[in-house]
C-alpha cells in the first residue's frame, strides 16, 4: 500500500474515531492503530481553552532490532502540532525549543513528558475538557504512522 492510500485509510480511521461515543480509558490510556513494533501507551493531553496552547504526553517503545525516529506528530484539530523540549534557561528559569525528531532506540522506549520532551498542540479549534480524548497522528522514519486517541485531564 502507498503512503498516500496508507495516510488515507488512517484519516478515515481517525474520523470514525474522532466521532464515536466518548468510551471508558483503556488500561493503557492509549489506543493505537499502527503495525504493532512500536507501542505507544500512557498518552495523555493537559485541557486547554480553544485558541491557546496545550501538551501531550506518551510513551514510545520501539520492540524492533533497528532504531527509528519519531519525525513528526500531528492534530487535525489545531493551527500547528510541534514536538518541544523543555530546558534549563540562564538564572534558572525553564525555556521550550523545537526539535527536528525524537529517536528511538532498537529494544528500548523513550517518554514524552512534562519538563521534558513533549508535542505542543497550538491554537486548538474548540476547547479541550478533561474528560474528552483526541486523536493524533504520529509519523516514523520508518515510513509508519499510528494514530492514538488519548484523553484529556489535568495530569497522569
Amino acid at each position: 500500500m502507498t503512503r498516500l492510500a496508507s495516510r488515507s485509510v488512517l484519516l478515515l480511521i481517525a474520523l470514525i474515531l474522532a466521532c464515536s461515543p466518548k468510551q471508558e480509558t483503556p488500561e493503557k490510556n492509549t489506543v493505537n492503530i499502527g503495525n504493532g513494533s512500536l507501542e505507544i501507551s500512557n498518552g495523555w493531553a493537559r485541557p486547554a481553552h480553544a485558541r491557546m496552547m496545550t501538551a501531550a504526553y506518551f510513551t514510545i517503545r520501539n520492540n524492533e532490532t533497528f532504531a527509528d525516529t519519531l519525525l513528526s506528530v500531528s492534530y487535525a484539530n489545531a493551527d500547528d502540532t510541534q514536538i518541544h523540549e523543555s530546558y534549563e534557561a540562564d538564572g534558572g528559569m525553564m525555556g521550550m525549543r523545537p526539535v527536528g525528531a525524537v529517536p528511538i532506540p532498537a529494544n528500548s522506549g523513550v517518554e514524552l513528558k512534562p519538563g521534558g520532551i513533549h508535542v505542543m498542540i497550538i491554537r486548538p479549534e474548540m476547547n479541550l475538557s478533561e474528560g474528552d480524548s483526541i486523536v493524533l497522528e504520529l509519523a516514523f522514519s520508518s515510513n509508519e504512522l499510528q494514530l492514538i486517541r488519548i484523553p484529556v485531564k489535568a495530569s497522569n
